[in-house]
Formats: structure tokens, sequence, C-alpha cells
């Protein structure tokens, strides 16, 4: 008996040898097959990059309709299949420098068609590209024409109030602007990665001092700041992605939603614009290397720029691997703001990251249902809700 069950257990371990074989087997041609098939998209498009242009995707942007053009700016209202919005309207406010394409990168990841799908009215400021022609522009006129574009929204929507998006130095725009609004035009702000105490932020607070004289000669000397040159100090603080990003490009050329991220973040960096000679030097000088919009000296239009008059509603969000827009230098608004509803968090990313990275729809649903639970519903809306019950009883 004692035999029998050696033999057996020898068979059963035979047995269990050579199904872990085969699967080991099939498990192996299935990794040959995929590697193989990678290996051949990966050439293809390679080939397809090296001869026929630099990028491999072509998609459109979310519709868009100019509501309103100005020499300085332009203002778009996105559209969608609904007829109203029940939620008070979205303003979205761009840093200077770059595009607000950031907020609308491409159709499968856009913070805009996320806002768009719970049936938010959204609008967006277009500071253009600016040239030496415009050298003279300065922050003030930027703050003067957020006013503009956010009457022009309120007509529209016949909303009294909006709610504001900024991004980076768009939070900032976003916080002078509502520290010096008298009509309480701005029932939400929401900013993300937007420094507000300069003297913490890790090793570029220092740095802008130092380096002041020469950024100032720089901007003097071409009349504002190039594109080109904006890119380039964007680059220079992450030295490293410039050989690590193309690298992983080429190790995942076979996968479309990667090549589709990634070329949209290349045509974002692509889109640099120049930023003009004053409102770069007010900027640096004023805001960054002496830290007068934290300690109350900032004057916009003659007057000064205190914080503690912003009582909006106030969502703060800070990347963890944020190295441009600090935790330690964002976090600091909590306590100079008057608003009693007013929340800090942290999110995923970094500087760019958290706004369009591949985590970023986490951030966007944070942000949608905060705006969600502090947007009044319009006027509309109730006749709507009204409308439909007649129409119930009606039927009845």
């Amino acid at each position: 008996m004692q035999l029998k069950k050696k033999e057996n257990n020898i068979f059963e371990v035979i047995e269990n040898s050579l199904d872990i074989f085969e699967l080991a087997r099939e498990d192996a041609f299935e990794r040959c097959k995929r590697e193989f098939y990678r290996g051949v998209v990966r050439t293809v498009n390679a080939v397809k990059i090296l001869v026929g242009g630099k990028y491999l995707t072509n998609f459109e942007r979310t519709p868009e309709e100019v509501v309103m053009f100005e020499p300085q700016f332009k203002l778009k209202r996105f559209w969608q299949d609904y007829q109203k919005s029940p939620y008070t309207p979205i303003l979205f406010i761009p840093p200077l420098m770059v595009t607000p394409q950031i907020y609308d990168l491409r159709p499968r990841h856009s913070f805009v068609r996320h806002l768009l799908n719970y049936d938010f009215d959204v609008f967006m400021l277009d500071f253009g590209s600016p040239t030496r022609k415009d050298k003279n522009i300065c922050l003030d006129d930027y703050v003067r024409n957020i006013g503009l574009g956010i009457d022009r929204v309120r007509e529209l929507t016949n909303s009294p109030t909006v709610s504001l998006i900024g991004y980076s130095m768009g939070g900032i725009f976003s916080n002078i602007f509502a520290a010096l609004d008298e009509h309480n035009r701005v029932s939400n702000i929401v900013a993300l990665g937007s420094p507000c105490d300069i003297s913490r932020w890790p090793t570029y607070g220092e740095l802008a001092k130092t380096i002041n004289k020469p950024i100032n000669l720089i901007a003097d000397t071409l009349e504002g700041v190039p594109a080109y040159v904006s890119r380039s100090i964007f680059e220079m603080m992450k030295p490293l992605n410039t050989v690590s990003l193309p690298a992983n490009l080429m190790l995942n050329l076979w996968d479309e939603e990667y090549i589709e991220g990634y070329e949209a973040m290349e045509r974002w960096f692509d889109d640099f614009v120049a930023y003009p000679r004053d409102a770069f030097k007010q900027f640096f000088n004023e805001v960054v290397t002496d830290n007068k919009l934290f300690l109350g000296e900032l004057v916009i239009e003659g007057k000064k720029v205190d914080l503690n008059k912003i009582e909006s509603s106030y969502l703060i969000l800070a990347g963890k691997q944020d190295f441009l827009g600090h935790p330690d230098s964002v976090k600091p608004i909590v306590d100079v703001i008057s608003s009693k509803d007013k929340t800090y968090h942290e999110v995923s990313g970094g500087h760019l990251g958290m706004l369009a990275g591949k985590h970023a729809t986490d951030t966007w649903e944070y942000i949608a249902q905060w705006l969600i639970a502090r947007s009044k519903k319009s006027n509309y809306s109730q006749e709507k809700k009204r409308s439909l019950a007649k129409h119930k009883k009606r039927i009845k």
C-alpha cells in the first residue's frame, strides 16, 4: 500500500510539473508574441516620426466659441448639448507664458470636458501671444481684463457670480482680482499649484534674489521674455526630463494612450508664448523676489492687494511632487484669507502632472464635486422644475 502511495505521489508531482511547464511555455509564447507585436509597432511609429514629422497623433479640441474679443485677450465658451447649466458658471484663468490649452489637452484627457460632463457652463480666458509691441502690458492690465471677462460671463449666463479656476500664476491672478473686487463677483476660487508665500518656496525663493539683476537685464534687452527663453528656463528646472522623457517615449511607442498623452504635452510646450516685459519684471521683482503679495504690499491699479479681503469659498490644491508650486509655499494662503469655507488638499503629481498627468482625473473629480456642492442653482433651473411639475400634473 505504501509503495502504491509513493508511486501515486510521484505521478502527481510529474503531472503538476508538466502542467507548470505547459503554462510556462504558453506564457512565454504569449509574452514573445506580445513583445514582437510591440516591437513592430514601435519600429513603424519611429519611422513615421523620422519621415513624416514630429507627431503621430491628430485630434480636435473641445468645440468653443469666442464670445468676447479684445486686443489683449479673448473669452471663449465651450458648448455641449444642453440648454442651460444649473450651476454657477466657471471661468478658467490661465498663467502667463503658456497657452490655456493645458485645461483641454486632448479629447480623452480634458479638464474642460470633465466639467462639461457635469453640465457646468465653462468659459476660458485666453491672453493670446504677446509680442514686443506689447512690452508695456503689466499685471494691472491682466487683472483688469479678468474683470471684463467676468462681467461678460455674468451677462451671458444671467448669473450674479462666477467660479474661478486658476492654475499656477492663474491662481495668483485669481487671488489678486478677488482681493480687489468690491462687487463680490466671485463666489468660488480653485487654485492649483499657486505659490503664496515665496519665502517658503524651497530653493527657488532664495535663487530669485540671486538672479534678479541678470533676469531683469535679459527682459530689458529682449524687451520681454521670448517663448524659447521661457521654455528653456522651465526645462532647466527639471534637466533630467529632457533625457528621460524622450527615452520613455521610445520604449512606449507601441502604446497609443501613452503617445497621445506625451504628444499632447509636447504640443503644449511647443506653444509657449512670450512674456511682456513690464508684466514679467513686475511679477518677478515684486511677487517672487520681494514677496509683496503675501506681505500685503503689492499695489495694483493704485490699490494695495490685501489677501485678507478674500471671502469666497476657496479650494487650495498642491501637488505632492510639485517643485514650482511647492506645498510649503502654497498652503500659507489658508491662514491669510478670510473665507469661512476653505479647503487645503494635496494631490498626486508635480506642477504639470497634478493638472494634466495620468492621475489628473482624480483631481478634476475632486474639484467638480467641490464646486457642485457650492454652486447655486440658477433661476432658469428653478423655473424649469416648476414647468416640469405642472406638465406632470396635466398628464395625471
